[in-house]
Parts: structure tokens; C-alpha cells; sequence
């Protein structure tokens, strides 16, 4: 039991390592954002994602921008949190 959950928390701290890389990384559109969330859910094996696509807003210019201008979406990112998964562990 104690072998088992050495290994449960070594997985958690190197998932939750590459949780926080993909979570920093820009996609250009949503779909390409979901396609990875599948991908990254295959290296799980005690664990589960919960995760949600977030568009980042952002001004296309440099400086102050013009009254009324609304800023633009220039990416998506993947928002997500690893949580274990007792089914699995059992």
C-alpha cells in the first residue's frame, strides 16, 4: 500500500509539472486546444484532468488604446487541474 501511493504521488508532481507547461502554452485556435486535452488525459494512469479552454484577450497595439476599442483574442490556453481518481486506483 505505502509502494503504491509513493507512486501515486510521484505521478502527481510530474503530471502536475507538465500541467502547468501545456497550461502556458498558446494555441492559435480552440479546436487545436481540445484536440490536446485528449493527449495529455492518455498519460494519466491514477489521475484525472478537469480542464477548460480560456480565450487570452489582448490589444493588437502597443500603447494606450483608442476609446471604445475592445480588445481582441490572440490565442487560447488550456486551464486545468489533476485530481486523483479513486476508481482507478482501486
Amino acid at each position: 500500500m505505502a509502494t503504491l501511493q509513493r507512486t501515486i504521488e510521484k505521478e502527481y508532481d510530474a503530471m502536475e509539472k507538465q500541467c502547468t507547461q501545456l497550461g502556458r502554452t498558446v494555441f492559435n485556435c480552440i479546436k487545436d486546444a481540445q484536440k490536446e486535452i485528449p493527449l495529455f488525459e492518455k498519460k494519466l494512469k491514477y489521475h484525472t484532468l478537469l480542464a477548460t479552454v480560456e480565450p487570452m484577450t489582448a490589444h493588437k497595439t502597443a500603447g494606450k488604446p483608442k476609446k471604445g476599442q475592445e480588445p481582441g483574442i490572440i490565442g487560447y490556453k488550456i486551464k486545468a487541474k489533476i485530481t486523483q481518481d479513486q476508481s482507478k486506483i482501486a
